[in-house]
């Protein structure tokens, strides 16, 4: 499941039509004598709770040779409790109308809860069992791993979900980033029972949760009933943010190249350091971008797509999260065109160095982004405890919705050249093509003496001999 923390940053540039100002909603900070962080907003225009719990450390806390094991940890929380079958969890979730999901990202493994206002009591009864509580039966575990592990292997079928994980691990690869720990059949076949289990004491404690409770509901009984039932949490230790470097951009440009055999299509990326959630570029790269590639009428989209037609859509990608990530040029094409279309983004992306941003389109972008800006971020309660979530792991506050507005309005142009200058460079670019080894080394070998190739169909992501 795509993490929520990490779909902020594109619903903050693609949610609902604009108003005159944006606010966050009043909110209540508490930490509980073990360590558990509790958030309340409350929301009364909709008898709905959403019920968020998160856990601290994510991908970037398991084992580099494990990786899958924190997602995994997380999935089973469904699978059985001290106090409940998986089939009786299921039964009491539906029973109450209820919506359950888990998700893991690299920072933070997550659960949700969706109840009605009524029933927000035994709400926060189920969600303190499965975080407290599991006991991973061993038929359970078993079954998890062999789906992850077939699930791995299927997502080689498609693609699009392929180039995903391929440009992760390469792009990340020996920088000490979580986007290097790309779970596969491999690492999930080295993951045991007992891994689980510790896992789980380790990090699921008072001093690494979070809970979120934002909706309708009564704000001084709520905080009683989280205190209740999370007090029980072993304190623990908290987990420690790993430190690493900086991304560093590499002296020279590199490729992977990821045999598809027979396929008759070309996916590829075209990636450069970009930076984390709370750089203080973040609003001028984010209106950069947008003229970019972060719109239907981008740059990018208008020259392979709408003038050139070798595409469906060519976007550029801002990865933002606590530590930075990648900026991304993503688009496919036949296998045919595939010399002309990464020709073609090159040529735009010097372009944007040669020609910079006019105040046309400087004005363009800033009514673009305000114009569907972000109330989709606070119409529900969902949304608005996704906001907490990130609030509290990524080190934000109210000020990135109630600010964004003036952030916007005051970028020049200046700003978005010295953005241009520092972030869309043209040299130590990183390729990844995915597609018919056959027809697209020529184009690989012309873009980089430092070609890595691998095929496909070599179990796990596996990065290969640079050819």
């Amino acid at each position: 499941m795509k993490h929520p923390l990490a779909m902020l940053a594109v619903l903050l540039i693609s949610a609902l039509s604009s108003p005159a100002q944006l606010r966050m909603p009043a909110y209540e900070r508490t930490v509980l004598p073990n360590g558990v962080t509790v958030y309340t907003l409350v929301k009364k225009d909709v008898p709905l709770v959403t019920l968020k719990a998160l856990i601290k450390g994510g991908a970037e806390s398991q084992p580099a040779s494990k990786a899958g094991l924190a997602a995994i940890t997380n999935d089973l929380l469904l699978r059985g409790t001290r106090n409940r079958s998986a089939d009786e969890i299921a039964q009491d979730i539906d029973f109450l109308g209820a919506a359950i999901a888990t998700s893991s990202g690299d920072s933070a493994n997550e659960i949700d809860l969706e109840v009605l206002s009524k029933d927000v009591r035994e709400g926060v009864s189920i969600l303190g069992d499965l975080l407290l509580n599991p006991t991973f039966p061993a038929d359970e575990v078993t079954k998890e791993l062999a789906q992850a592990k077939d699930a791995a292997k299927a997502l080689k079928d498609r693609p699009q979900s392929a180039i995903a994980v391929y440009a992760r691990k390469f792009f990340y690869s020996g920088t000490g980033y979580p986007g290097a720990l790309v779970a596969d059949e491999e690492s999930y076949a080295r993951i045991s029972r007992d891994d689980i289990a510790a896992y789980h004491r380790k990090q699921y404690v008072g001093a690494n949760l979070v809970v979120i409770a934002a909706g309708d509901f009564d704000a001084a009984a709520l905080r009683s009933e989280v205190s209740k039932v999370f007090g029980a949490a072993p304190q623990g230790e908290p987990y420690v943010w790993k430190k690493v470097k900086a991304l560093e951009r590499p002296a020279k440009a590199r490729v992977l190249l990821v045999d598809d055999n027979g396929s008759t299509q070309t996916y590829f990326r075209i990636m450069q350091p970009g930076i984390s959630r709370t750089n203080p570029d973040r609003i001028p790269l984010l209106v950069v971008n947008t003229l970019f590639g972060g719109r239907f009428t981008s740059m990018l989209n208008d020259e392979l797509r709408v003038n050139a037609g070798i595409t469906y859509g060519a976007s550029s990608i801002l990865d933002q999260g606590r530590l930075p990530g990648a900026l991304t040029i993503t688009t496919f094409t036949a296998t045919a065109t595939t010399g002309q279309a990464v020709d073609l983004a090159l040529d735009v992306l010097n372009k944007l160095r040669t020609n910079g941003i006019s105040a046309e389109q400087l004005a363009s972008a800033k009514a673009y982004l305000k114009g569907t800006a972000p109330t989709g971020l606070i119409e529900t309660s969902g949304q608005l405890a996704n906001l907490l979530a990130m609030f509290s792991i990524e080190g934000l506050n109210e000020s990135e919705i109630n600010d964004f507005f003036a952030r916007i309005d005051a970028v020049t142009q200046a700003d978005t050249k010295r953005m241009i200058e520092t972030y869309y460079r043209s040299d130590g670019l990183t390729f990844v093509l995915l597609g018919e080894k056959s027809a697209i080394t020529p184009v690989a070998a012309k873009y980089s003496k430092d070609v890595t190739e691998v095929s496909i169909t070599t179990p796990g992501v596996a990065i290969g001999a640079v050819k």
